[in-house]
């Protein structure tokens, strides 16, 4: 190696160069699941408060579609959405989306079918980590009982949650813009207390105290020393 040429990479810089790479791929790939990570701690007090409402374990159904017509039993009626991972289904869905199609039905016991209406948003910070994919689909169940689900039969799954979503994004945007704005006034409050701690200790209001007493100190000793007559 000449003068002029420069240093070449040591095996340390190529292999956290590597390290950080594979890092980022990683977060890249789990990109979906950090954002719902993030939207449900940031949901969670909200949903403590009774001010939004979120999914709970025991509300996702999950059901595989090499079930034959799987039933699906409604505990109360209400708003669901119908979430799924599977890139089968979202290719399927945009397809059909585009001729006013659905790949999923449902039927109430009696015959008559439930309006099943495609979701026209990706996945967003509102959705919970608990549920699988992106939402496809919403649908209004008016009674509660058994309902059966016709759909094709590809090796994939798709899950059945409440629907807290729909009709509700705006209230939702906005607690978590006013979460996100009580985190950051709460965080620069912590910084600026820091900087001062800091400052402190540097400037004096930590060093006070000890130049007081070791004022103190030698004003006793010069008391020792020079007795008063």
């Amino acid at each position: 190696m000449t003068p002029g040429d420069p240093p070449s990479p040591k095996i340390r810089s190529i292999a956290l160069g590597i390290s950080l790479a594979v890092i980022l791929l990683v977060l890249l790939c789990r990109l979906g699941d950090i954002v719902k990570v993030a939207g449900t701690l940031l949901l969670w007090p909200p949903h403590l408060l009774g001010l939004v409402e979120q999914v709970q374990p025991d509300q996702v159904q999950v059901f595989d579609l090499q079930q034959k017509d799987n039933t699906w039993q409604v505990a109360q009626p209400g708003r669901y959405a119908v979430y799924t991972a599977s890139d089968k289904l979202l290719e399927m869905s945009a397809l059909l989306e585009a001729s006013g199609n659905t790949w999923l039905q449902v039927v109430a016991a009696d015959g008559a079918p439930v309006q099943v209406d495609p979701v026209h948003r990706g996945l967003g910070i509102m959705d919970s980590i608990l549920i699988p994919g992106r939402p496809v689909y919403t649908m209004v169940v008016p009674d509660a009982g058994r309902y059966t689900l016709v759909h094709p039969h590809p090796v994939a799954e798709f899950a059945i949650v409440p629907d807290y979503v729909s009709g509700h994004e705006v209230v939702i945007y906005l607690v978590i813009g006013l979460g996100s704005w009580r985190l950051g006034v709460s965080w620069c409050g912590s910084s600026a207390n820091v900087a001062v701690y800091a400052g402190s200790g540097r400037g004096g209001l930590l060093r006070r105290p000890h130049s007081r007493n070791a004022h103190e100190c030698r004003a006793a000793g010069r008391r020792r020393r020079y007795p008063p007559s």
